[in-house]
């Protein structure tokens, strides 16, 4: 599956904001635990960075979104999606994101989405 089809599956999986702040911090934990583990020259920081982050995300939809992770889709493109909505969260832009793909964030009314 293209990135470009994946995107609009992966947001549509990640309405619920704490949702969202899961993969925040589990995005934050697999960057911090790779360029960790680059500077001590530790593979071992970096795999368990990266399998904390994976629990936390897979927690989040658990616990908070009710619904399953995309890592059975595939792995690398959850990892690279995850960036992008980081990216476009600190940027304050990922709200107009959904409206963009034609989602509807949790945020936002479905009349919303209709008149633009």
């Amino acid at each position: 599956m293209p990135f470009s089809q994946f995107w609009p599956l992966y947001l549509d999986a990640h309405r619920q904001p704490g949702t969202r702040l899961f993969h925040y911090l589990a995005t934050a934990c697999g960057v911090t635990g790779s360029f960790l583990a680059a500077l001590e020259s530790e593979i071992l920081i970096m795999v368990g960075s990266i399998i904390a982050a994976y629990c936390l995300a897979i927690a989040a939809h658990k616990i908070i979104e009710k619904n399953r992770p995309l890592i059975r889709v595939n792995p690398l493109l959850g990892a690279f999606a995850d960036l992008r909505m980081c990216w476009h969260a600190l940027r304050g832009d990922l709200a107009n994101e959904y409206i963009r793909l034609g989602l509807r964030p949790i945020s936002l009314p479905a009349e919303a989405v209709k008149e633009r």
